[in-house]
């Protein structure tokens, strides 16, 4: 395996390998159950790039074998110049064991982002054991367990469904809830946000 990382705001990252991103995000959805939604190529390219440019700290990557794209990578900052910043990190790639060539060339990036800003650690979420393979590859240390669930339609128990869709909005008249096919980046920032709370008040 001949792995090489590029940034997606790099003049050498071009259409063809928004294309090939493309095959392997669809891919992963499938496969794996992943979080990226089915969308095209363009808009994929449309949407990440608008990330990176239009959000402050914000860093994407793919990671290529040859032609075809393996491993997809987001690096973020929090906070990056005020109270407890922080660089944080998740990915995914196609394979059901991840390659530890894999995991290192990702790893140069991220120690080049954590001296960039003077951070001594970063934060890596997974929320598959799969992915967590990179978090043991990079000897990192566990702070917390997230427990992942697929509710199988045709064996849920509709009656208690029902009652909980009935009686969630009576109880609370603020809450609600919405679907997208592709999630805006303002909502993805307040669950990043949301997130980053939950961590720091673990215990």
């Amino acid at each position: 395996m001949m792995f090489k990382i590029i940034s997606i705001d790099n003049p050498e990252f071009t259409d063809r390998h928004w294309q090939k991103c493309q095959e392997l995000l669809t891919g992963l959805r499938r496969k794996y159950n992943s979080i990226f939604p089915e969308t095209s190529w363009q808009e994929l390219k449309k949407q990440q790039l608008s990330a990176v440019r239009t959000m402050d700290n914000q860093y994407r990557f793919a990671v290529y074998d040859n032609d075809s794209a393996v491993g997809w990578v987001v690096i973020g900052g929090r906070n990056i110049g005020g109270d407890e910043p922080t660089l944080y990190s998740f990915m995914d790639a196609c394979y059901d064991n991840i390659p530890p060539g894999l995991s290192k060339i990702v790893a140069a990036e991220v120690a080049g982002l954590l001296k960039k800003y003077g951070l001594p650690e970063l934060e890596y979420v997974s929320n598959t054991k799969r992915m967590s393979q990179v978090a043991r590859h990079w000897n990192a240390a566990k702070l917390n367990i997230l427990n992942r669930y697929r509710l199988v339609r045709n064996e849920a128990n509709q009656t208690k469904i029902r009652e909980w869709l009935t009686r969630t909005p009576r109880d609370n008249p603020n809450l609600t809830m919405r679907f997208f096919r592709i999630v805006p980046d303002e909502h993805l920032e307040r669950y990043a946000a949301l997130y980053t709370q939950f961590l720091n008040e673990m215990p």
